[in-house]
This record gives C-alpha cells, structure tokens and sequence, in this order.
C-alpha cells in the first residue's frame, strides 16, 4: 500500500516507521477506533449547534471553529507541548482537528 508524503512526515516526526505500526495492529485498528471517536464526537458537536437558537451552516461552522480551536487544539498544545513534540507535529495534528470540527459543524447546523 503506498504511503502519503503527509503520513512519512508524521512517522518521522513521532519517531516510528510502517513497519511498527503494523506491528501494532495495523491501520485497521486506528481507522475503527477512528470512527467510533468521530461519531462520539459528532454527538457531542450536535449538541453545541443546537443550543444556538437560529442553528445554521455559520453558526454550526463557528461552532466548530470555537470547538476545533478553543478545546481540541489547546488540550492537544498542552499535551504535546509535555511530550517535547515538535511544533510541526502538532500544527499537524491540530489542524485536521480543526478543520474536521468546521465542517463536522457546519453540515450539523445546516441540518
């Protein structure tokens, strides 16, 4: 299976390889602990948009962003910042969160 640029840069920055991961249950484990986290979340991400009293695709979008940003990312900072991981691994990291919880948001509010 070939490897994204992204994935490589990752491995790298954690300090592992294909190999140990597969070692450790392969791709197959994180993609269903993957989704059941996602839909845990999206539960939870769904019930900050409707507190908003006129819940649309911005205000689930901004829901998202404050989310993404203000909790995801700040615990994840934290966490990293601990760990003496590099700044790129996070920015990484973050990022994806982030815009996974704005358009995780935004489809919520919008429905």
């Amino acid at each position: 299976m070939p490897t994204s640029p992204l994935a490589v840069l990752v491995a790298a920055l954690v300090g592992t390889s294909e190999e140990a991961i597969k070692q450790k249950g392969g791709a197959a484990k994180a993609y269903l602990v993957g989704i059941v986290c996602s839909l845990i979340i999206a539960f939870v991400l769904a019930i900050f948009v409707e507190q908003h009293p006129s819940a649309n695709l911005l205000t689930g979008a901004q829901t998202g962003l404050m989310a993404g940003l203000g909790l995801v990312a700040m615990t994840a900072f934290t966490t990293s910042t601990f760990e003496g991981r590099p700044l790129k691994l996070f920015l990484i990291d973050a990022g994806y969160n982030v815009v996974g919880f704005i358009l995780a948001g935004a489809i919520l509010g919008a429905w």
